[in-house]
């Protein structure tokens, strides 16, 4: 998952000479740019996140948040609701520059002493799932395959998707819902789920599907701990062994695999009304990319913040105390030249049985 970029090795470095460069249209066929002098030293961020709440959930999605503060003299267009083209120039290097990807501005609001602007904007996630698709959802043919579904889906709201195949692509979708409102929070959310994915936007704009490798060929070594950050649990979370499919908490619904940590998806349109035999095929299928899944929770700030490493990486942690091996499920990268970055891994032994799922109510 990691991004391979020419300048990998350089973000582990505190030489290194970044430049950001932000791009908005002021107006059409005008093009400005913000740069490092136009923002307040030590106010950039960028927080990317794979779900919320205290465990792992497969179809949770967080929009990424990049902020800044301005100076109100450098720059004095109003930004808000304007979309950011951001990059960053290594030692200079126009001709190789790390994408950060396009974010649209949310919130802009001026500092008391009115001297400052601060700036928080989103990649198109947040539009996403606010999105009502309810007109879609109603004008389709079923029956017809997930892939069908989700590339339908897709192509309604005008995202491209990273090309993958999921594992339950195969999977038969029927009408199960008659949608006067439909938020495609919801549609997503049911598919990243079903599939044992976490659905983000990556640089690229692209819609991706991570899926967690379990036994990974390769993980990042991460040891430069600003002193006194860190914290981690004693142990690893018990490894996913099963897979319990339900549409409420009282429904047996399908279960699949052996006693250990079970994973239960609840309240999941996309298989309402299914067969017992189609439940036990879908399940299976989503316990072949979750079984085994473990990790260590764990949050500490690192020294050298490097934008390659992306949510769902496999890492290892080496720390005074303890070498463990975790993944990288939320963290935020602050400043542009002394760039630092705060990750962490929240988690639970065993996953709570009501519900580790959208919770909806449709």
């Amino acid at each position: 998952i990691m991004i391979d970029h020419v300048y990998l090795d350089l973000y582990n470095q505190g030489s290194t000479v970044k430049n950001i460069s932000i791009s908005y249209e002021e107006s059409p066929d005008v093009i400005k740019y913000i740069t490092n002098d136009d923002i307040v030293i030590n106010t950039f961020s960028l927080n990317e996140s794979a779900f919320s709440g205290n465990e792992l959930k497969f179809g949770s999605l967080v929009s990424s948040k990049m902020s800044f503060k301005v100076f109100n003299k450098r720059v004095s267009d109003a930004l808000i609701d304007k979309e950011l083209n951001v990059k960053e120039f290594i030692n200079y290097d126009t001709n190789n520059p790390f994408v950060f990807g396009k974010y649209r501005v949310k919130t802009e609001k001026s500092t008391a002493d009115k001297l400052y602007r601060q700036i928080e904007a989103y990649d198109c996630l947040y539009d996403i799932v606010n999105k009502d698709v309810s007109a879609w959802y109603e004008s389709l043919t079923f029956p017809l395959s997930q892939k069908e579904f989700r590339d339908s889906f897709f192509s309604y709201i005008g995202i491209e998707q990273v090309q993958t195949t999921l594992v339950n692509d195969n999977m038969m979708v029927t009408k199960t819902i008659s949608a006067t409102e439909l938020p495609g929070k919801i549609v997503l959310s049911a598919i990243c789920e079903i599939n044992g994915a976490i659905g983000r936007i990556n640089r690229d704009g692209k819609f991706a599907y991570v899926v967690l490798e379990t036994n990974p060929a390769e993980r990042i070594t991460l040891n430069k701990i600003v002193s006194g950050s860190g914290s981690y649990e004693d142990s690893d979370t018990t490894a996913i062994s099963k897979v319990q499919i339900r549409n409420n908490e009282n429904d047996i619904g399908a279960i699949v695999g052996e006693d250990g940590n079970t994973y239960v998806v609840q309240d999941n349109f996309l298989v309402y009304g299914k067969s017992s035999t189609d439940l036990t095929n879908i399940a299976n299928n989503l316990l072949s990319v979750i079984s085994g899944i473990s990790y260590r929770p764990f949050n500490a700030k690192f020294i050298y913040g490097n934008p390659c490493y992306e949510i769902g990486d496999a890492i290892t942690v080496v720390s005074r105390n303890a070498t463990f091996n975790s993944y990288i499920f939320n963290r935020t990268l602050n400043g542009i030249n002394a760039i630092t970055d705060t990750i962490n891994a929240k988690g639970t032994q065993i996953y709570s049985n009501n519900i580790n799922s959208k919770n909806n109510q449709i």
